[in-house]
């Protein structure tokens, strides 16, 4: 299922979990791209949950979080949610094939983009190889690329900071980067790396200063990029989002 970004497709998750383990004897897996989203979440619904496992006790036995395509142990009959689902498939299209083709695992997916949108393309090909329907809980088209409002010739780290400095007046900044240029801006005063331990309020209310300055929050390939809920509430200019490394898709900023 499509579900553009923002729109809740963690919620969603935790809702049909709720509702196949009330309603049916079925194992549940919740299934996600990494260990981070997968502790989010096993937080953010614990309450959710407590409350089905005390009128139905033997249900909590039947419930299980996993990250990663080799992640999900054990067969039998039971119902696999995955949470940023592009990710987890096309990352090892086959482990993830040979995960799934049980004759008695049923597989929810949902994701923001299903493909790359090429309908020529390896990934659409991928999916009507294994069978699977896209169906979209919106008629929004969340999946063309971000619009870039401005390129900067950032190789020169100096500019970077001006860059960050500057946009970091009148918004929150989010930057993705990697490598060396991430080991360098992890130096620098208030920059915050996001972690699996980063709480999700901070995230979200990216609108707010803090020592006076708005908060500037790093990303990387390992952590922060997918799955995450970033917001400004109540500054009309948003995020600003500057990409200082190279990237595998687009969809990694939906």
């Amino acid at each position: 299922m499509e579900v553009p970004a923002g729109q809740g497709k963690s919620r969603i998750a935790a809702a049909l979990a709720y509702f196949v383990l009330n309603h049916s004897p079925v194992q549940v897996h919740l299934l996600y791209p990494n260990k981070g989203l997968r502790k989010r979440d096993e937080r953010e619904y614990a309450g959710l949950f407590s409350v089905l496992f005390r009128t139905e006790p033997k249900t909590k036995s039947r419930l299980h979080y996993a990250h990663g395509v080799s992640g999900v142990k054990g067969g039998g009959e039971s119902v696999l949610i995955v949470d940023e689902s592009d990710e987890v498939m096309f990352g090892n299209l086959r482990t993830f094939w040979q995960m799934i083709n049980q004759p008695e695992r049923k597989v929810i997916c949902l994701t923001a983009a299903s493909d790359d949108d090429y309908d020529k393309g390896v990934e659409r090909k991928a999916l009507e190889a294994i069978g699977f329907k896209v169906y979209k809980n919106s008629p929004l088209r969340d999946r063309t690329p971000p619009t870039i409002h401005q390129e900067v010739d950032l190789s020169d780290f100096g500019v970077v900071m001006e860059v960050i400095q500057k946009q970091r007046e009148t918004r929150g900044v989010l930057v993705y980067a990697n490598g060396e240029v991430l080991n360098e801006l992890k130096k620098e005063a208030g920059f915050e790396l996001v972690t699996p331990t980063t709480e999700d309020e901070e995230l979200r209310n990216m609108g707010r200063k803090s020592g006076g300055s708005f908060r500037v929050k790093l990303i990387s390939k390992l952590y922060g990029a997918r799955g995450l809920d970033y917001r400004a509430p109540g500054n009309p200019l948003g995020i600003c989002l500057l990409v200082l490394s190279a990237c595998m898709s687009w969809r990694e900023f939906l």
